[in-house]
């Protein structure tokens, strides 16, 4: 038997039950401030029957249904617990290496508010070594978000008299804001008292708007690949037919 749907009334032509309205999607939505709350019951160990009806009684124009919360109740803790097990095997780490050498220099940074580890600096003797005598030329590049919780690896390269290159500093941070790359410059400052003579990025701009702050004497440079990549991004279009010769003009001067 087939049906054929030859028009649609868009119109209720009956009334809603009102406790049926209650369990709309749209009335169920967890706003921030009850998460947070709920993110801080579930740290002091408060069951999640007891969270709904704190939520029911701060919130009492709001509908909460007791499964929303054990869902995002069970989300928290599988994130935090990931999380915080992960930062602390972190720490243990550079903690065991500092105890075998106290020439390691590790910097965590952690927030006031949440005592939770923000980003992490740390050289290691041999990387202090390196900075000292070959810091007259120092090259920084920042991934993109590339590992299991998407936070920026900053990585910090010399080159030796043999034309070795060295990864001589790095760090993890939350993001690549201008306050983060202050606080990560600040620290090879603090960790060997050398500041770069001439350093060279990729064109972050947090990082480039803070570095002669860190670094006042440096000379500020970029790779010649990702102002290539610039170059071709604002004049490929614009130019035409006529990028190709531009390009091997500008690579030529």
């Amino acid at each position: 038997m087939i049906i054929k749907l030859k028009s649609i009334c868009l119109e209720h032509n009956h009334t809603l039950v009102p406790k049926n309205v209650a369990f709309v999607m749209e009335y169920q939505k967890l706003i921030t401030e009850m998460k947070k709350l709920i993110e801080s019951y579930t740290l002091c160990d408060v069951d999640i029957l007891s969270q709904v009806r704190l939520l029911c009684g701060l919130f009492p124009e709001a509908t909460i249904v007791d499964y929303d919360v054990k869902n995002y109740v069970y989300k928290f803790c599988r994130n935090y617990e990931m999380e915080s097990s992960d930062a602390a095997k972190l720490l243990q780490h550079f903690e065991k290496e500092c105890s075998k050498d106290p020439d390691w220099y590790v910097q965590p940074l952690i927030d006031s508010e949440t005592n939770r580890l923000q980003g992490v600096f740390y050289m290691a003797p041999k990387q202090q070594e390196l900075w000292q005598h070959y810091a007259d030329i120092v090259l920084n590049n920042n991934t993109a978000l590339t590992n299991t919780y998407n936070l920026p690896l900053s990585i910090f390269a010399v080159v030796n008299n043999n034309f070795k290159s060295w990864i001589v500093a790095q760090a993890i941070l939350l993001d690549k804001t201008s306050e983060s790359y202050r606080w990560v410059l600040q620290q090879t400052i603090e960790a060997t008292g050398v500041q770069s003579s001439a350093f060279i990025i990729d064109a972050d701009p947090g990082l480039e708007s803070i570095v002669h702050e860190i670094y006042p004497d440096t000379y500020l440079f970029h790779y010649v690949w990702h102002i290539g990549r610039n170059l071709e991004k604002q004049l490929s279009k614009p130019l035409g037919d006529r990028y190709s010769d531009f390009l091997k003009a500008f690579y030529h001067a």
